[in-house]
């Protein structure tokens, strides 16, 4: 990523404008990209404007006009674009194993600056079908993994076929960032390790 306000203080007029010609395609859009989760996670979901981001990124609006209509399209594509990704479908030798691989890249995910990001968003319902729109797109491939790794259990017997449910499966994520939400402090790995003992092999094994 680039650093914040990467290419201010050039001295030139109305430099924001200046700089979009030069950086293009991938260097731009993670500048941009940069300044939204800064813009998220310092000015909050209601606050937060495309002028913002177009300042802290050094460059000019029309820039990021051209690319998202809205600021939720801007948002929801600078995390899907940064949020760490989810281990491919882990395979440990045991449910449990796997469980933790997958709690560990999720609690890795909350505690980083795309962890504050999302951590703005979730704590203002103001408009709560945005969000979800937000959220869903996001989060949708993150919970395939999770769904992978418990089919899979399921054809070892270790669990239950309709533990193969969505809302089974977001048990322990939603714990996790609930956590985290509530405190605004990183998610330790014990936390982490009790939602998979004390919760989800529970709610899975057969």
């Amino acid at each position: 990523m680039l650093p914040l306000r990467a290419g201010l203080g050039t001295g030139c007029p109305g430099g924001g404008d200046a700089l979009s010609t030069r950086r293009r395609g991938g260097v731009l859009e993670s500048a941009i990209f940069t300044a939204t989760l800064h813009e998220l996670a310092t000015a909050g979901y209601g606050a937060f404007s495309i002028e913002g981001v177009a300042a802290t990124a050094g460059t000019g609006k029309s820039a990021i006009y051209r690319r998202w209509a809205s600021k939720d399209e801007l948002i929801a594509a600078a995390l899907d674009a940064t949020l760490p990704s989810l281990p491919e479908a882990p395979d440990t030798g045991s449910l449990r194993g796997d469980l933790l691989v997958i709690m560990r890249a999720l609690g890795r995910l909350i505690n980083s600056e795309c962890g504050s990001a999302m951590r703005a968003i979730l704590s203002n319902p103001a408009d709560a079908e945005k969000l979800a729109v937000i959220k869903e797109r996001v989060m949708v491939r993150r919970r395939q993994t999770m769904l992978d790794v418990v089919r899979r259990a399921v054809a070892r017997g270790e669990a239950r076929p309709d533990a193969v449910c969505r809302r089974v499966l977001e048990t322990g994520p939603a714990l996790a960032m609930h956590r985290y939400l509530s405190t605004g402090r990183p998610v330790s790995d014990a936390e982490l390790i009790a939602i998979v003992d004390e919760i989800l092999l529970p709610l899975i094994r057969a």
